[in-house]
């Protein structure tokens, strides 16, 4: 494809091919705002800016018609103001690079927040495995296998129970590690009554 490339651009065409090459190298996420650079865009861009700007290209739409007519242009061929191109060319590696300084910025942020909600968690985690290390099983198989606590299972699970009479056997079962005592419910009240072995 033949364009015709003018020799140099007006301040406002130089701005927005500034923008353009600068914009087409990083994208937004709509849901998450998180921000992404390419950086292999930047040949593409930056010829197909050129052919645009310079040669008055008109983009079709279709990615491998713009991709080819930008890898058409050959910058060293082209009779355009070099010290023009060059200024052009480094305020787009400018912007590139504060671009990247400030999305540096906003993880080095994003991580100190995350740790923020997260060093209390793990905190908490430490503490529950040293419980759980120090913990004797043995004590569990005791607890659980005390008449006591059996009496109560036994006891919870029948229907009809109040809330009253629960409480009682929870609380008998609580005050002691020995069997010294029976815990007997009387069927239909609310009546703990307790036997010596």
């Amino acid at each position: 494809m033949e364009l015709n490339y003018k020799n140099k651009l007006s301040f406002s065409e130089s701005l927005a091919m500034i923008d353009e090459v600068y914009i087409t190298l990083f994208e937004s996420d709509p849901e998450t705002g998180a921000i992404s650079y390419f950086p292999e865009l930047y040949d593409y861009a930056y010829r197909l800016a050129i052919a645009r700007y310079y040669g008055g290209y008109l983009c079709t739409g279709v990615a491998e018609e713009d991709y080819s007519a930008a890898m058409d242009v050959d910058i060293n061929s082209l009779d355009i103001d070099d010290l023009q191109l060059s200024g052009i060319e480094e305020a787009i590696l400018q912007k590139i690079e504060m671009k990247k300084a400030e999305m540096n910025r906003a993880n080095i942020l994003v991580a100190s927040k995350f740790d923020e909600i997260i060093n209390p968690i793990v905190g908490l985690l430490n503490t529950l495995t040293n419980t759980i290390e120090t913990f004797d099983i043995n004590n569990l198989d005791k607890i659980l296998g005390s008449s006591n606590m059996k009496n109560l299972m036994e006891n919870y699970l029948k229907p009809g129970i109040d809330e009253n009479h629960l409480m009682k056997l929870i609380n008998a079962t609580k005050k002691t590690n020995k069997e010294p005592e029976n815990i007997m419910v009387n069927e239909g009240s609310s009546e703990t009554v307790t036997e010596d072995n």
